[in-house]
């Protein structure tokens, strides 16, 4: 019989990755995708797991931060045009259109604003 067709399942007589030295303890098997999972310590287990977090580890702090930067950039834009149309109609950025959304989107503003400092702070 041919030796095409024959099943082997040992390793290869001259495998590169033969260990040398068998009295020298080998390290555990690590593929390219867990290097970072595995010089913190985390078992195969924990592997999808922890990857899911170390790629997102960052991004609830940013999302928090750019939540606070939006809602300071609302208020202060209503906030000038409920101002500015009490002074100087003609300055105000909607020309004080309506009081009422001037007031209601300052507010809402306010509420995006604190929802974003308390959950940066429990990031933190």
């Amino acid at each position: 019989m041919s030796d095409h067709f024959r099943l082997y399942l040992g390793p290869e007589p001259h495998s590169p990755y033969k260990l040398q030295n068998p009295a020298r303890k080998a390290l555990p098997y690590v593929t390219s995708a867990e290097p970072e999972l595995y010089l913190r310590g985390m078992s195969s287990s924990e592997s999808a797991a922890g990857r899911a977090s170390l790629r997102t580890l960052r991004m609830p702090k940013a999302l928090c931060l750019s939540g606070m930067v939006v809602a300071i950039l609302i208020a202060l834009l209503f906030l000038t045009d409920l101002v500015a149309s009490l002074v100087a109609p003609s300055f105000a950025p909607f020309r004080g259109e309506s009081w009422l959304m001037d007031i209601s989107l300052i507010i809402c503003a306010g509420a995006l604003g604190a929802m974003s400092w308390l959950t940066f702070r429990e990031q933190v």
